[in-house]
């Protein structure tokens, strides 16, 4: 009885609330409810009693947070692998490599961006050889190899252009994939074995070589020139040739030739002999300061040429100074288009220099307002000329205009200038000082240097002509100058080549003019091991820096939840 009476005080007795207020600094509020409860089950029957419970409350704090980390967490994850597919995808259409060389030789000049911008035809760049072998080439840690810089430049080509794609092709193995193009892999040249690469076009089935030998001085790899140019050339559709005469002594002209082909001329040399008459393929003649006299018959084929049975259409471009000796039946057919050549030489104190590496004194020239009156962009105000001083010889216009034909001032000296009678055309640097205008002995200018005459006829509105340039100064198709080996006379090449496409009024689609010493660069090599430690640890060590430390703050944020 007495047991009995005592659970039924337990079983009766008011169940107790407990409840700790926790103050507002602490994290966690708990809250604990102890309940008596009717006994049930099997200890009812034993006439037990249930213990008390503690029953947590859930904390809506540490939810919301743990939701939160574990969001953060998926959304970290999905965004690092969006990065990765996208820099996949980004990395197959655009260049997302560092260039570390001294010279950025892998990334492409604006000149070649210019004109592949304007490119719309295709081409294709086949390269001799295996592309695993390239692909695969590696780089010391001094020096780019070749291979591996050869397919970098291929590969930005066709980034930049769809119209560009890429060959891998041995000929050995597949000679009719060359048989079906109509290339063959000879160029008449003892270098012929040097080929590695073919620009060739499929619209107009043209082909340009680039030989290895681009890589035996490596202080100017022009390789992105010869790829560019190469484009140029098969591209073009009004193609021109430019015959340079040999055979009365000429001068030759290699980087003049060089670059007129850089800029989708062919160029051939010829002498007057070898033909009854000179090809009509031949758009420009050029003659170089001959040692030789011309003959009648020569000088008739010149003419017949030019008169191109009225038609018109041709060109002839004569270049001489002082060195030339008297050249009696050329001089007076261009006094038959009104050009007369001097005897003087060409002095301007005033505009004369000896630059540091200068071979020879230089005299200053500009542009006459004819040259910019005849186009627009063959001549600039406020640009100037460059070319030996000592060996330059005045230009006189004999007349404005005679029958059908025109004369024109081109270059043009300063009013400072005069001409003296000397018997040496050979000065040092320094001797342009010893040259001052004496009012007694000298005639005083300006002058012209280069002048031309132009015979025009109308079908309609449609303008042709032919026309004879006469320079009294060899410097603008001269190597030191056409190469500016010196960085003195860069201005010379661009002119001549404007200077060309105004005569044979090309209507090339490009605007892009290749200059010798664009698209080139000094060295294969990476840039100085500073620059080279502070990029590798900017990508190798700053990335995941930053990575962990994002990792970290969210594993904080879980913590102290």
């Amino acid at each position: 009885m007495a047991n009995e009476n005592i659970n039924e005080a337990n079983v009766n007795e008011n169940a107790e609330v407990v409840e700790e207020v926790i103050t507002e600094e602490t994290v966690e509020t708990v809250e604990e409810v102890t309940e008596a409860s009717e006994p049930q089950g099997p200890y009812a029957a034993l006439g037990g009693t249930v213990s008390d419970q503690k029953i947590p409350r859930i904390n809506k704090n540490k939810v919301k947070f743990g939701s939160l980390a574990t969001l953060f967490t998926v959304l970290f994850i999905a965004i690092v692998i969006a990065v990765n597919v996208v820099v996949t995808l980004a990395a197959e259409r655009f260049t997302l490599k560092v260039d570390l060389t001294s010279e950025h030789v892998f990334t492409l000049d604006q000149e070649t961006l210019d004109f592949l911008a304007e490119l719309e035809s295709p081409v294709e760049i086949i390269i001799l050889g295996d592309e695993q072998t390239y692909r695969s080439a590696t780089s010391t840690s001094d020096a780019i190899a070749p291979t591996r810089y050869v397919i970098e430049t291929v590969d930005n080509y066709i980034r930049e252009n769809e119209n560009v794609t890429v060959h891998f092709v041995d000929p050995r193995y597949n000679p009719n994939f060359f048989k079906t193009r109509n290339i063959t892999l000879d160029d008449g040249t003892d270098t012929a074995e040097n080929i590695f690469l073919v620009v060739y076009s499929p619209e107009t089935q043209r082909y340009r070589f680039v030989k290895d030998t681009i890589f035996e001085n490596l202080q100017y790899v022009g390789l992105e020139r010869r790829l560019t140019a190469g484009m140029l050339y098969v591209t073009v559709e009004d193609i021109q040739t430019i015959a340079i005469v040999k055979g009365h002594g000429e001068e030759s002209l290699p980087y003049f030739q060089e670059t007129l082909k850089d800029n989708g001329f062919d160029v051939k040399y010829i002498t007057l002999q070898e033909f009854d008459a000179i090809p009509d393929f031949v758009s420009i003649l050029i003659v170089n300061n001959p040692t030789r006299a011309y003959s009648d018959d020569d000088i008739a084929k010149i003419d017949l040429w030019l008169n191109n049975n009225e038609l018109l259409g041709h060109h002839l471009m004569v270049f001489t100074d002082l060195d030339m000796p008297k050249n009696p039946k050329l001089e007076d057919y261009l006094v038959e288009w009104g050009l007369s050549l001097g005897t003087d030489n060409v002095f301007d104190y005033q505009n004369s220099y000896a630059f540091t590496n200068a071979s020879y004194p230089l005299l200053k020239v500009k542009y006459a307002d004819d040259a910019m009156t005849l186009a627009e962009d063959l001549g600039r105000e406020g640009y100037y000329q460059f070319v030996q001083l000592g060996a330059a010889r005045p230009v006189t216009c004999l007349y404005k205009t005679k029958d059908s034909r025109t004369t024109y001032n081109v270059i043009r000296t300063f009013d400072t200038a005069f001409t003296r009678f000397t018997a040496t055309t050979t000065l040092a640097p320094s001797d342009w000082k010893n040259f001052q205008y004496n009012e007694e002995t000298d005639t005083v200018g300006p002058f012209n240097l280069s002048a031309i005459s132009r015979q025009v006829r109308y079908e309609g509105t449609t303008e042709f002509s032919s026309s004879v340039y006469l320079c009294g100064s060899t410097s603008f198709v001269d190597d030191y100058f056409i190469s500016n080996i010196d960085g003195n006379n860069q201005q010379t090449a661009e002119f001549m080549i404007k200077l060309s496409k105004f005569l044979v009024a090309s209507k090339q689609s490009y605007d892009t003019d290749i200059l010798p010493t664009q698209l080139i660069f000094d060295t294969l090599a990476f840039t100085t091991t500073t620059e080279v430690v502070l990029v590798v640890l900017g990508t190798v060590i700053g990335i995941p820096a930053l990575l962990a430390v994002l990792g970290l703050i969210v594993w904080r944020k879980r913590k102290f939840l």
